[in-house]
């Protein structure tokens, strides 16, 4: 299964100092994206699985540094769970996280992440 949506604009780390109601507000954001982006996909795989983050750039300006792409990507693959594509995101279900290396592709106007889960 591969999903594509805008790349996270914020952190939904709790350590920062964002207000709850404003972090709940993400939340809800991502789960709205989330949901749009699982409409009419079927899911092809059975845990435990992989899952691969690549992120795409328009330039070569705003880019996360590998260890940021991953946290930036966790609420993400939470709202995955939520929706009911994954059990759970624990050792059991997900034995593989990897982070691919970032894109350059000039012709988007906005950075992506696409998230692909496969079977292990």
């Amino acid at each position: 299964m591969i999903i594509t949506l805008p790349k996270p604009k914020n952190s939904l780390n709790t350590n920062l100092r964002t207000h709850h109601y404003r972090r709940y507000v993400q939340e809800q954001d991502y789960a709205l994206l989330v949901r749009a982006a699982l409409a009419g996909k079927q899911v092809d795989f059975t845990p435990p699985v992989e899952v691969r983050y690549t992120y795409t750039y328009p330039t070569l300006a705003h880019w996360l540094d590998p260890d940021a792409e991953v946290g930036a990507a966790k609420p993400i693959l939470d709202q995955i769970v939520r929706a009911g594509v994954l059990p759970d995101d624990n050792r059991k279900v997900i034995r593989r996280l990897v982070s691919e290396p970032a894109r350059l592709d000039r012709g988007i106007r906005e950075a992506t992440l696409t998230i692909e889960i496969v079977s292990y």
